[in-house]
């Protein structure tokens, strides 16, 4: 889903956060992320024959902390200690949570076709390695008349679809001109609640459990150049 937001002050200084004191369990509250150029505009990203303009959550993270810290520098001198502030590093924001499991059929699945699959990059790419290592094709074709929990399946479906546009969106930081010079770098912006955050993910590890079946954790450790807070305040009387 994308964001219609078009700015972290303005999606936060709305009436529902600002005025209205309104209070929503966590997981009914929705996490944006989205690519915004230096002017605050937002960036569409390619994603096959798609155009990505941000993505809500299907499932918000499990656990989400932070790190403010300042930049202080000590040392010993011979006659006493010196102490340097620098101002504050970087806030470091990190998600933990779990992929939308992995189902066909209902409203979690991918509007697709077969075609459309086996005309991708990412398919002709499979199968060229697996050309040159001399084993079998490990593309199984999509039964469209499958439904419910599918490990098989999977890359049809649209949690893990939304995995694949997390990372098209991670890596779209930058644009490039014919030589590979950097002609414009962008932020990755987040909008969750009390808060927005602009900056870059600096990793992303997923994991798959077998003791979790049908699904990835992931763990995503984000560097935040800049920070706004909107915390709830009643009105004065």
């Amino acid at each position: 889903m994308a964001t219609d937001s078009s700015s972290i002050s303005g999606f936060l200084s709305n009436d529902q956060y600002r005025n209205r004191v309104i209070q929503r369990a966590r997981e009914q509250m929705p996490f944006f992320i989205e690519v915004v150029d230096e002017n605050n505009h937002t960036v569409p990203v390619k994603f096959g024959n798609d155009t990505v303009v941000g993505i809500q959550l299907l499932i918000n993270p499990t656990s989400l902390s932070q790190n403010l810290s300042k930049m202080v520098n000590r040392q010993q001198t011979m006659s006493a200690w010196v102490e340097e502030h620098w101002g504050e590093e970087l806030d470091t924001v990190t998600l933990n949570g779990n992929s939308a499991s992995f189902i066909l059929g209902g409203t979690n699945v991918r509007d697709i076709t077969l075609e459309k699959v086996f005309s991708s990059d990412s398919f002709r790419y499979r199968a060229y390695l697996d050309a040159a290592a001399g084993v079998p094709d490990s593309v199984v074709p999509f039964n469209p008349g499958k439904t419910g929990l599918t490990v098989q399946d999977r890359r049809y479906t649209a949690s893990y679809d939304e995995l694949r546009r997390l990372i098209a969106i991670m890596s779209n930081m930058c644009q490039y001109d014919d030589l590979g010079l950097v002609t414009q770098r962008n932020f990755i912006q987040f909008v969750y609640d009390y808060a927005g955050w602009r900056g870059y993910i600096e990793s992303l590890d997923t994991i798959e459990d077998a003791a979790i079946p049908y699904r990835y954790t992931y763990v995503l450790t984000f560097k935040a150049e800049r920070t706004l807070y909107s915390f709830r305040q009643k009105n004065a009387r």
